[in-house]
C-alpha cells in the first residue's frame, strides 16, 4: 500500500472515500473495496497531498450538510447550517436555510457540541461537515477550528447578518463576541469551475456578468487574461465563487444561468438545467 494510507474497518465497508491526509483535505474519489477505481482514487488523493499521504474514510450514506458555528466557553453560541450541493465528492455550493427540521437541527447541534467538548475546544470559530443518515442520525465527517471556505462566512453574513470575520478578530483581541441573527434570507454560495482546459484570452467582465444575472449578489474570480484554467475535478481547480439571493429564484436555475453566461470564457461543468415544465 502507499505510504501514509490508513485503512479502517476495511472488510466491513463496501464503499470508501479517498482524501489527502492534511487537515481540510476533501475526498476526491469514491470506490468499492475491490474495485480498480480505488487505486485511481488513492492516486488522485496522493497527488493533491503535500506529503503524498492519503487517508481512506468510510463513505456514509445520507444528505450532507456543512456550515460554521461559534464556540464560547466550550458550548455552541451560534450555529449556521448549510445544505451542500454535491457533485460526486466535490462541493459545488452551500444553501441557507438548510431545510433541517427542528428535531434534526437540535440533534446536529448536540452532536457537534459533544465533539467540541471532548476536543477541549473553548472559544472561536468552528467549521463542520456532517451527513444526516436516513434514520436522522448526524454523523460528523470533519471539524476544524476555523471558518469555512467556499464563501460560507459570506453566505452566513448575507443570509443572517452575522459577521464571523469580525467575530474572529474580536476574539483574537480578547474582546466580547455577540452574534445576533438579524434575519434569515434564502441565499447560496456557488463554486465556479470550467468543464475543460481553457486559456483565458481576456479578463472575464465581472460587472457585466453580475448585471446580467439579477439574483447574483457577489462574484469573485481568481484568474485573469493569460492564465490557464484546468478542468474542474475538485476544489483545487475552482475558478471563483458566487453569492446568490434566492428570495425569488431557484438555485439550480441561477447557477445554470451563471454557467451559460460564462461560456465565452469557461466550459460548463454540468448539463443544462431542464425547464420547469420538463421536471
Amino acid at each position: 500500500s502507499r505510504k501514509g494510507v490508513f485503512l479502517i474497518d476495511w472488510w466491513n465497508c463496501q464503499t470508501w472515500a479517498a482524501a489527502p491526509a492534511e487537515p481540510g483535505g476533501l475526498p476526491v474519489g469514491l470506490a468499492a473495496s475491490h474495485s480498480p477505481k480505488l487505486g485511481q482514487a488513492l492516486g488522485r488523493a496522493a497527488e493533491l497531498s503535500f506529503e503524498g499521504q492519503v487517508i481512506i474514510e468510510r463513505f456514509v450514506e445520507g444528505v450532507e450538510f456543512g456550515g460554521d458555528a461559534w464556540i464560547q466557553d466550550g458550548r455552541i453560541e451560534a450555529l449556521f447550517v448549510t445544505r451542500k450541493d454535491m457533485q460526486g465528492t466535490i462541493v459545488r455550493g452551500h444553501l441557507r436555510p438548510a431545510g433541517l427540521s427542528s428535531v434534526h437541527h437540535e440533534a446536529l447541534a448536540d452532536t457537534l457540541e459533544r465533539h467540541v467538548r471532548h476536543a477541549g475546544y473553548l472559544s472561536g470559530p468552528l467549521n463542520f461537515d456532517v451527513r444526516l443518515t436516513g434514520e436522522g442520525i448526524p454523523i460528523v465527517l470533519e471539524l476544524a477550528p476555523r471558518l469555512g471556505g467556499n464563501w460560507i462566512p459570506q453566505l452566513i453574513a448575507y443570509s443572517s447578518g452575522a459577521d464571523l470575520f469580525e467575530a474572529v478578530v474580536r476574539n483574537a483581541l480578547r474582546e466580547s463576541v455577540s452574534l445576533e441573527v438579524l434575519k434569515l434570507r434564502p441565499a447560496a454560495s456557488f463554486v465556479i469551475g470550467s468543464g475543460e482546459d481553457r486559456l483565458l484570452e481576456e479578463d472575464i467582465p465581472v460587472d457585466d456578468v453580475k448585471n446580467a444575472i439579477g439574483p447574483l449578489i457577489e462574484l469573485e474570480l481568481d484568474f485573469r487574461a493569460g492564465d490557464r484554467v484546468e478542468p474542474f475535478r475538485d476544489s483545487a481547480q475552482q475558478v471563483g465563487r458566487a453569492l446568490f439571493d434566492l428570495e425569488s429564484a431557484r438555485y439550480e436555475e441561477v447557477t445554470a444561468e451563471l454557467e451559460r453566461t460564462l461560456t465565452p470564457w469557461l466550459a460548463p461543468t454540468r448539463p443544462p438545467a431542464r425547464p420547469e415544465a420538463e421536471r
